[in-house]
């Protein structure tokens, strides 16, 4: 039985005071900063699509690793596993996704070897969110 009271979620909030902005770590906050030389040269995200989100507003996020080669997946926090065109794809860092659409948004660390983590990020309308992952291998008992 379905309760008409109950709101749905249909957007993932773009504004600061989120619970998520908690979970968003130091140095990941939006910024109005250009794109450096170097970061111009990483290699773009793989094009995905994000339920609940506007296109028309839109960042960009700068992803990079001191481990090298970290597996980066990308979902909105109501995404259940499976939605957002079916397939949630993988990018390896360093990389960049421009015209991001503006919002909150999880992000999955794996390598081989190492302990995965997740992190939140926001994404604000034309600004640059900088993400530096940094993993722990496995320890050894």
């Amino acid at each position: 039985m379905s309760n008409n009271n109950t709101p749905s979620i249909t957007s993932v909030p773009t504004l600061k005071g989120n619970p998520l902005d908690k979970d968003i770590p130091p140095g990941a906050e939006p910024s109005t900063n250009a794109l450096t030389p170097v970061e111009k040269t990483f290699t773009k995200a793989k094009p995905q699509e994000f339920p609940g989100t506007s296109p028309t507003n839109t960042g960009t996020l700068v992803v990079t690793s001191e481990t090298p080669s970290i597996t980066i997946r990308i979902t909105t926090p109501n995404q259940p596993e499976g939605e957002g065109g079916g397939f949630v794809p993988s990018n390896i860092t360093p990389f960049i996704y421009t015209d991001m659409p503006a919002g909150y948004y999880l992000i999955d660390e794996t390598k081989d070897g190492y302990d995965e983590s997740e992190v939140a990020i926001r994404i604000e309308p034309g600004k640059i969110t900088r993400l530096s992952v940094s993993l722990q291998p496995f320890s050894s008992y």
